[in-house]
């Protein structure tokens, strides 16, 4: 069963933001607390049974029950194993890079992309770069592009690439490193991060961690950014992302 909100406006990214704000942890900088607040949360939610509305209605003892935690983790491991925590390829890690470098021609224009390039017939015009790359001429995510591409809020849009940490965006999930397919420049000037997701797999727990790391990245921007993950074909829920 999907339980993302309460009704009341919580959402497991919101209650992840609130603790990282409650529990003080000055050893560990507040960006690198997402992957293990949002875990915590949704093991409670989909392994332990309990609502999410119950969790906010006790975040306090929650916030208590997760500083306990965090308070033994130090004491069990010492400072040398809580250090592994820390390290830029960690499962803790969020978000180390900024979305906003994608719109930049750091060389060349053509040094975005060295993979497939986008064959297709459909002539893209708010791609930043001159090609698409690592895109199909047709599917799901073609038809997310297309909207992005003809949506008015849209200003510039990538095609997010894959294992290129040093020039894609990336947020750390516990396992590994999650690329989005799409990062859009708004025309009020806001980031929007799409990752387009099958109805077969968007309830998995894959897409789960994906979706609530996204959430509690942009829920940390402070309004800068926003994080919207289509369920199938739902373009629509781009649009209500962007005016809610």
């Amino acid at each position: 069963m999907e339980r993302l909100s309460d009704g009341r406006g919580w959402t497991v990214a919101r209650l992840a933001q609130w603790l990282d704000y409650s529990i003080p942890h000055p050893d560990v900088p507040a960006e690198e607390t997402g992957v293990f607040l949002v875990n915590a949360i949704d093991h409670l939610i989909t392994e332990r049974g309990i609502p999410l509305g119950e969790l906010v209605a006790e975040k306090y003892r929650l916030r208590d029950a997760i500083e306990r935690k965090m308070d033994e983790h130090r004491q069990s491991v010492r400072r040398e194993a809580f250090q592994m925590l820390l390290l830029d390829d960690s499962a803790l890690t969020v978000a180390p890079n900024d979305p906003m470098a994608l719109f930049s021609y750091v060389q060349s224009p053509f040094s975005y992309g060295t993979s497939t390039p986008y064959m297709g017939h459909h002539n893209f015009t708010k791609h930043y770069y001159p090609r698409v790359f690592n895109l199909d001429s047709k599917g799901q995510e073609f038809e997310c592009a297309c909207f992005l591409d003809s949506f008015e809020g849209v200003d510039y849009w990538v095609r997010n690439i894959e294992c290129r940490p040093d020039t894609s965006f990336w947020l750390q999930t516990s396992s590994d490193r999650f690329y989005p397919d799409f990062v859009c420049k708004l025309r009020d000037g806001r980031i929007l991060v799409v990752e387009s997701k099958g109805d077969d797999r968007w309830t998995d727990a894959d897409s789960r961690e994906k979706r609530n790391i996204g959430e509690f990245w942009a829920e940390r921007s402070q309004g800068k950014c926003l994080f919207v993950m289509p369920k199938g074909r739902d373009v629509e829920a781009i649009r209500a992302k962007i005016f809610p």
